[in-house]
């Protein structure tokens, strides 16, 4: 989705011709997409909640609350000290939209507590177009009076949230030294990804020893700037991903992956 539907050029990225030919409900879509990749950056780099989860997911693993719905903020998140957050996220095809916002905002006070504690903050993120792409962040207040609870599975939720890392891992690794730690390394050669976690890391989420993760993650800090977020999972990226390359439009590009 971001290969294809945004361009690099100097000071930001823009639309892609690809993403300005699609028609308004498949820019809706993509719209929506990068409105969750924007929740997704702001929590991790501003709000140092590195571990996300689609609210509505947790419902269907057993998680209870009552609200669940349209009405219902579509993310929360742990941050290393294992307090909550309440993220909402939009993505418009232009300009920022204070409708939406308003919306975003409200959705975020649908929410009282999670697992008997209140969150630490509560955002809403919309991603949108002027005409680079940008992102805003509003910090609502509080919640609403007949707002519930929710309660859900942490472990689950963690076990979730690396199963597709651990998945390409598994699917055939190969070994990196990142900042003096082994990672092991699995690659997704059809989008120019390889995905990565701390050997150790790996392991605890095989004995499935969640906390673990969570605890040491929260100690070791990794380099700014490096290839590893906060929540352990590294990224490399091929040369189709290159500077070079993503300033080019879509058809122009090499898609080769050849270094």
């Amino acid at each position: 989705m971001v290969y294809a539907n945004l361009r690099e050029s100097t000071g930001g990225y823009y639309k892609s011709s690809y993403y300005e030919a699609l028609d308004p409900t498949e820019k809706g879509f993509v719209s929506y997409f990068l409105g969750m990749m924007a929740a997704k950056i702001v929590a991790a780099d501003v709000l140092d909640v590195p571990w996300l989860f689609h609210l509505s997911m947790l419902q269907s693993l057993g998680g209870r609350a009552a609200l669940i719905g349209r009405s219902a903020p579509d993310l929360i998140g742990l941050n290393r000290r294992m307090q909550w957050a309440v993220v909402e996220a939009k993505g418009r095809t232009n300009r920022h939209n204070q409708d939406a916002a308003t919306s975003a905002k409200l959705q975020t006070r649908q929410l009282r507590k999670i697992n008997g504690d209140f969150p630490f903050v509560r955002v809403a993120v919309q991603a949108f177009f002027s005409p680079e792409l940008e992102f805003s962040v509003d910090d609502p207040d509080d919640y609403d009076d007949d707002a519930p609870d929710f309660n859900g599975d942490t472990d689950l939720a963690l076990e979730r949230y690396y199963a597709y890392t651990v998945r390409a891992i598994q699917s055939g690794s190969k070994q990196v030294s990142i900042a003096g730690e082994d990672f092991q390394f699995g690659s997704l050669d059809e989008i120019g990804i390889s995905v990565g976690l701390p050997t150790k890391v790996l392991t605890m989420l095989e004995n499935r020893q969640f906390n673990a993760v969570v605890k040491y993650l929260s100690e070791r800090r990794f380099d700014e700037g490096s290839s590893v977020s906060a929540d352990g999972i590294a990224i490399l990226l091929d040369n189709r991903w290159a500077t070079e390359q993503m300033r080019r439009d879509l058809p122009s590009r090499d898609r080769s992956g050849a270094t």
